[in-house]
């Protein structure tokens, strides 16, 4: 299955679709659960089996999958008959045209291609995606409301590290919690000019050889990742999505119009206006960089040696540099602080990290910073480029049995979760009893199930 499949297939058989669709899938297959008015299909569970596989790289089986689907529909269907609980119907339609006008977007086909793949008008499909968000956005409200009370004190926290620490406690792996500071290489002004110049014959080009041919020269010549492939294109772009430099030439152009080369901190682009309709606009782009040569790149290590160097000194700390010094726009307002992007938390497990940061900071001692490493660097935009990063070892962990002393945030996030699940299941069992619940034969030995039946 491709990744469109994939994709759109969790949006069109996600919750909530319209009624008049689940009639039809419901001949197709079977029902696997009722919850008050909110139906589960045989193919909503294994829906979510597939889609915590391609997550998780685990697998859950049919009973869990229910069990999680059926608390959804009780929570929707709670929410439904809480007059407190109420979504922005206007968000809700903006937000599911700006969802489908990405799914094409981001898979490389036409709106008309991805329509004629599911038999669907577009105001059917973005219908059934309001219906998915608006219904997400109940069971969001309703879960918020239960559990908007839920915390943990210390001697919950303490608690909770006693009773998984029973026998012998879990490993903690070394971790760390580091800063950074990140510069991309520093082009002269003469790179630069090569890069204009040859956007500058591109464009010549163009409009000698005819419009058209500004897709062939994208496909050719365009670093852009995400457009490339697509001869530069993209459509339906709303202010916000670019840089700023970008959207001040490409909303202040006239269709039909091809730009002058301009930088923007992407690096140099040139622009072809394709149409406007309201607020947004269609375009073709080139995006080129300009590319460092060793003076360039000796004269980038040698300004992240002084920056460095004024941080030893005392002159700045750390997070100063960052905020002034850092290109990282993820880090660089919070001083160069990282965090874990799977747990939120600030500790990096040294076995997750990428070659380049672990041979950076596996001797750094605390406070100290390392030598400006040549490394590759995501940015915004999801673009990957090399720069050079400044790492400062705020804190070490060495390897540990979980404890509380080290472990806190942690273990306060586990046990805030535990907790909310406990609550979950409380308000779940209150409201079994005044909810009409069917599950299918073909579920009847899932023990996980039998709370529901309990009346």
């Amino acid at each position: 299955m491709t990744r469109l499949v994939v994709w759109v297939f969790a949006i069109l058989n996600g919750v909530g679709v319209q009624a008049q669709d689940r009639r039809h899938r419901e001949k197709l297959d079977g029902i696997a659960a009722v919850v008050g008015g909110q139906i589960v299909l045989d193919s909503d569970v294994q829906q979510l089996q597939f889609e915590h596989e391609m997550q998780y790289k685990g697998s859950k089986d049919k009973c869990d999958a229910l069990n999680d689907l059926m608390l959804q529909k009780l929570l929707l269907n709670q929410a439904k008959s809480d007059s407190a609980i109420k979504v922005n119907e206007e968000s809700v339609q903006r937000q599911a045209r700006e969802r489908f006008n990405i799914i094409a977007e981001k898979n490389g086909v036409s709106k008309q291609q991805l329509l004629d793949f599911y038999n669907e008008t577009e105001p059917e499909m973005i219908s059934k995606i309001a219906q998915m968000i608006r219904d997400g956005q109940l069971m969001a409200q309703e879960r918020n409301s239960i559990l908007k009370d839920v915390d943990v004190s210390p001697q919950e926290v303490s608690a909770f590290c006693d009773s998984i620490s029973k026998g012998t406690p879990p490993e903690v792996d070394e971790e760390a919690q580091l800063s950074r500071i990140v510069k991309y290489p520093i082009i002269s002004e003469a790179s630069k000019q090569k890069v204009i110049d040859t956007l500058k014959q591109i464009r010549r080009e163009v409009l000698r050889e005819g419009p058209a041919r500004f897709r062939t020269k994208a496909i050719i010549y365009s670093e852009d990742p995400k457009s490339a492939s697509k001869g530069g294109e993209y459509k339906n772009v709303k202010r916000g999505k670019f840089p700023k430099e970008f959207e001040a030439v490409a909303f202040n152009m006239e269709a039909g119009q091809l730009s002058e080369p301009f930088e923007t901190e992407l690096g140099f682009y040139i622009i072809q206006l394709l149409r406007r309709h309201g607020e947004q606009i269609d375009l073709r782009c080139i995006l080129m960089r300009a590319k460092p040569n060793q003076e360039e790149l000796n004269r980038t290590v040698h300004y992240m040696d002084s920056i460095k160097g004024l941080i030893q000194q005392g002159v700045v700390t750390f997070e100063d540099a960052a905020r002034q010094f850092s290109d990282d726009a993820l880090t660089k307002r919070n001083g160069g602080r990282m965090s874990n992007p799977n747990t939120q938390l600030r500790r990096l497990p040294f076995s997750d990290m990428d070659p380049d940061m672990y041979l950076a900071g596996k001797d750094l001692k605390k406070g100290e910073i390392s030598a400006p490493t040549y490394a590759d660097f995501e940015d915004k935009m999801g673009s990957v480029k090399k720069a050079y990063i400044l790492y400062k070892m705020d804190d070490r962990f060495p390897p540990h049995k979980l404890n509380y002393a080290l472990d806190f945030q942690r273990l306060k996030t586990r046990a805030s979760a535990e907790k909310k699940e406990k609550k979950l299941l409380e308000w779940q069992k209150s409201k079994v009893p005044d909810t009409f619940i069917q599950i299918s034969p073909a579920y009847q030995d899932c023990q996980k199930l039998k709370p529901w039946l309990a009346k």
